[in-house]
């Protein structure tokens, strides 16, 4: 090529390339697969999140405990726990966050699904959805060490009150896992790891999107030379 002549870009096949990514098969199952775990551990904590966890019967204390609302009664007179106060305030997070994610990276599942081509934006967003759905698993294992293991234990289900004829004993209440509470618990075994899983994810996909543009910028689509 003569000093005079120069490299002709194919603007057109440089606004696909810029508008699109082309994705090889392996990596569009990586990315379905990955959307599908976002999708699960989404609708898992939504579901812990909002249903009763724990629960006391009969005796001195009753009601239920969840993260996003709690009804304990001492003796039929209603009280209120500080620590789960706070959890209730921030538990819109528990909320917001797997929508949040799953609307971030379930289109991107789509397009894969349809084929190697995949908008940019769609792919991008996917980066966000998936850090938001592993910090958003991470905090609902903090919040079921915190609950679950440690405020439900230290609610006291009897008491003694001295009176001028002796001591008066309140029968002890029964409390339990729920289901949902079960559930959450075993959930959040794996929560951390999949919290881990999918930041790793967000950060190839990151790594992946950046190599892609570097390749751009290094062999630009060309159609032919002028002068």
């Amino acid at each position: 090529m003569s000093a005079t002549q120069q490299p002709w870009v194919d603007e057109a096949a440089l606004a696909s390339v810029v508008r699109f990514y082309w994705l090889t098969r392996r990596q569009r199952l990586a990315l379905t697969a990955v959307a599908a775990l976002v999708l699960f551990m989404s609708a898992s904590v939504l579901l812990a999140s909002t249903a009763p966890l724990y629960s006391y019967t009969g005796g001195y204390i009753e009601g239920e405990i969840s993260f996003t609302w709690y009804r304990l009664s001492i003796l039929g007179q209603p009280v209120s726990v500080p620590v789960l106060d706070s959890v209730v305030h921030l538990s819109f997070v528990l909320i917001l966050g797997p929508l949040l994610a799953s609307a971030l990276t379930l289109p991107s599942a789509y397009y894969s699904l349809r084929g190697p081509r995949v908008p940019r934006a769609v792919l991008e967003a996917a980066v966000a959805g998936l850090v938001v759905a592993g910090l958003t698993a991470a905090l609902f294992a903090s919040f079921t060490r915190l609950v679950l293991v440690e405020v439900v234990h230290n609610i006291p289900r009897g008491a003694t009150e001295p009176t001028a004829y002796g001591r008066l004993v309140f029968a002890e209440s029964r409390a339990g896992y729920t289901p949902e509470g079960i559930y959450a618990l075993r959930l959040a075994l794996y929560s951390v790891p999949a919290s881990l899983a999918l930041v790793a994810a967000a950060a190839l996909l990151h790594l992946y999107i950046q190599r892609y543009y570097e390749d751009i910028l290094d062999e630009p689509p060309l159609r032919g030379h002028h002068s």
